[in-house]
């Protein structure tokens, strides 16, 4: 197998040259940025250094190591001003050959600085320093770091005999050197992939972020993303807009309240995520514009976006189908002719009463249209279901919101007349008895509007089934209704 050659190894390059040459961009401007921090520090730091050259070392014999320290000092300081001031300019700068031309600048500085304590120390500690911190801080390509630091190194290596007359002392310095160079090409590679790395699972996140933004978009019904511990919307769709009426609104401005009406709702969704990691098929009842009701179905699903924990929720409009909903409850719970409550709802009703260990006490009436079946035989059953349903407006007109009214069957009707004794349900249905005398003495019909009851007071605690109490009041009102016959006849 043949091996590839080293600058393949020292330059890894992207399959794509448009990606390639976006990475090497986007590092020219990261290393442009450090360069500013490390002229900053340089520039910062001038004042120290100059003490140090004239007043801590001014006891010092050499004055020719003096001279070149403070020469050196001064020129990183001189060279990180112009850079400073360059980059505050807003010309159009080639970036890449700035970088590399300071980066050079710092390694040769670094390597002169240990020639000149050559002098003093005898120590290669500044030129070490420097070439591994180039490494690690900028992240240059590996083959171009690689030809500057050679070139530096070698000057450094030619000169450093000049200055060391012990050989064995010398051998060891370009070995320590030597070794030095290598950890920092060994630096720079690593930092390097790392910063590609970096580089390529960003743009796969942002590339994921786009599809999940174009799926998010394209999705039908209404979907939104919520980060619900900071109450902020961070994405909505159209259909999302115009469900809940939004408008322009932008959405940092929105926060998640409209989501949820009720503070009960919004504790309990919390509740089940928790407790479960993910809440499917909860109905939430919203009003719309006009004031009418309108449903939703939410699915909500916990997902991390852009590294912070956000709800995905899908909005379901299901106001058409609650409207169905209600219709056949309606259809199931009343009576068709005269829109009161129908046998099987109110018997539950009577039965829940009875059977509560907390109930109230109520008065059941037992209601029997009188003369039913004559209108019906001599005038027609249209006439007999017109004569119920004007009963029935009589009594729904005078009973209380929380009494209940039912139509047990044919001509006969139960009201459950909560907290009230006999004596104010026979007020109650005295002032039915004047409605129905005022109507017959007002309207040209060929009936009579008149009915037998009959009554039954229940308190809690009381061990009887909902048939017993009918059956009582029933009796009660058969009563009434032989007194009526006698004498009506």
């Amino acid at each position: 197998m043949p091996m590839r050659p080293l600058s393949k190894l020292l330059k890894p390059s992207f399959k794509d040259r448009n990606a390639s040459r976006t990475f090497h961009h986007h590092v020219d401007g990261l290393i442009f940025e450090r360069i500013k921090l490390v002229s900053l520090l340089l520039a910062a730091s001038y004042p120290l250094m100059f003490a140090v050259d004239f007043f801590l070392l001014r006891d010092l014999g050499g004055i020719i190591y003096r001279m070149n320290l403070f020469i050196i000092h001064t020129v990183c300081f001189f060279a990180s001003v112009i850079f400073l001031y360059l980059r505050k300019k807003r010309w159009s700068m080639n970036k890449r050959f700035i970088n590399y031309t300071y980066i050079a600048f710092y390694l040769a500085a670094g390597a002169a600085a240990s020639i000149n304590s050559q002098m003093l120390t005898g120590t290669i500690a500044a030129y070490v320093i420097v070439i591994i911190s180039a490494a690690a801080v900028f992240p240059l390509r590996p083959f171009h770091f690689s030809i500057m630091l050679a070139c530096v190194h070698a000057l450094f290596l030619a000169v450093l005999p000049e200055v060391n007359e012990n050989y064995y002392t010398l051998l060891a310095k370009q070995l320590n050197a030597s070794g030095a160079a290598a950890v920092s090409l060994l630096i720079c590679y690593s930092f390097y992939m790392f910063q590609k790395q970096i580089y390529i699972n960003e743009e796969k996140l942002k590339g994921k972020e786009e599809s999940f933004r174009r799926l998010f978009s394209m999705n039908p019904s209404p979907l939104l993303l919520a980060n619900l511990e900071e109450n902020k919307i961070v994405l909505m769709n159209r259909q999302a807009t115009e469900f809940y009426q939004t408008g322009t609104v932008p959405l940092h401005e929105l926060n998640a309240d409209f989501l949820f009406p009720k503070i009960e709702e919004k504790q309990e969704i919390f509740e089940k995520l928790k407790h479960t990691g993910y809440l499917q098929n909860f109905e939430i009842e919203y009003t719309d514009s006009d004031g009418s009701p309108k449903w939703a179905m939410l699915n909500l699903e916990p997902i991390d976006y852009m590294e912070q924990p956000c709800v995905l929720i899908g909005v379901s409009d299901i106001t058409n189908f609650k409207k169905k909903e209600e219709e056949l409850h309606r259809q199931a719970t009343l009576d068709t002719l005269t829109g009161i409550m129908n046998r099987r709802r109110g018997i539950e009703i009577l039965e829940q009463r009875t059977l509560s260990s907390v109930g109230r006490e109520f008065t059941l009436c037992f209601v029997d249209i009188n003369n039913l079946k004559t209108v019906n035989d001599r005038y027609g059953h249209n006439v007999g279901d017109e004569m119920i349903k004007l009963i029935c407006d009589v009594i729904s007109g005078q009973i209380n919101a929380d009494d209940v009214f039912f139509r047990l069957g044919g001509d006969e009707f139960v009201i459950i007349f909560t907290e009230k004794n006999p004596d104010g349900v026979r007020k109650t249905w005295d002032a039915i008895t004047v409605e129905f005398e005022i109507l017959n003495s007002t309207m040209q019909k060929d009936f009579q509007l008149s009915a037998s009851y009959g009554l039954y007071h229940f308190t809690p605690g009381n061990k009887m089934t909902a048939e017993e109490i009918i059956e009582l009041a029933d009796k009660e009102m058969y009563k009434e209704k032989s007194m009526f016959r006698a004498v009506t006849n």
